[in-house]
């Protein structure tokens, strides 16, 4: 019978656990695949039916294998589809693997002194749960805001002239707006370059698993606790408003 010459070429994805961090070591130089990441997994994209077989992906004790049918995954060995493919941003492997984090830098960081984490123009539009606005903006609109409307929303006061408000719907007033991914926010229309590098990233910086980290479009990370976002209304913002202008 002849070989499905399909799956030789690269038709077999990997599903595994993100933990199995000397697995990437180990392949590095499978320069034929690509990375993405979903959830606590890890997916790779185009391994060879040699490449499956292999010492290096035998050795996974946690491991899903799939190959691919026309727009369909089937596990192997199975003769009904698993599921689609899936739909995440994949990068080549040689461009993830062997990255590490160096000492933290406020206003930017690389990885490795060779790729640095940037944002660059997203692929989607996505939900809009967060904006940075001027205090005085904010002032404004809540000395008038109905409290119904205030009382969905969470808020913290960066700095002394700014502050970021969490929930929707966003306030219809001027300011930054985000999206979420994880314990991340990035400004609308940006993204992570490398998707794939958020665990990391968050497991380097935050400590706290109810910490957050808000990015600016010009590469400042911003670290804030849940601990600090108060219900907004009338009275919590009057109160952190002038405690904040008699300290500065």
């Amino acid at each position: 019978m002849a070989k499905n010459l399909g799956t030789e070429l690269g038709a077999f994805y990997l599903c595994t656990s993100i933990k199995d961090g000397r697995f990437w070591g180990s392949i590095r130089h499978w320069e034929n695949l690509s990375i993405a990441y979903e959830g606590d997994n890890i997916w790779l994209r185009g391994l060879t039916l040699t490449q499956t077989q292999s010492v290096e992906v035998r050795s996974l004790l946690h491991k899903q294998l799939f190959v691919q049918k026309e727009e369909k995954l089937f596990k192997v060995g199975s003769l009904l589809p698993e599921r689609s493919i899936p739909d995440l941003e994949w990068i080549p492997l040689k461009k993830a693997v062997g990255i590490e984090l160096p000492s933290f830098n406020f206003n930017f960081f690389y990885l490795s002194e060779k790729v640095r984490f940037d944002l660059v123009q997203a692929t989607q539009l996505r939900e809009s749960v967060a904006m940075l606005v001027d205090l005085s903006v904010l002032k404004d609109y809540v000395e008038t805001a109905p409290a119904l409307r205030l009382s969905v929303l969470k808020w913290v006061i960066l700095g002394s002239q700014q502050a970021f408000v969490l929930g929707a719907p966003l306030l219809p007033i001027q300011g930054l707006s985000f999206w979420q991914k994880g314990r991340c926010f990035f400004p609308d229309g940006l993204q992570p370059e490398f998707p794939i590098l958020l665990p990391t990233l968050e497991q380097k910086l935050v400590s706290n698993p109810l910490d957050y980290l808000v990015f600016n479009s010009n590469g400042q990370i911003l670290t804030v606790s849940a601990y600090q976002f108060k219900q907004l209304s009338r009275s919590s913002f009057r109160l952190s408003y002038e405690k904040t202008r008699a300290s500065h």
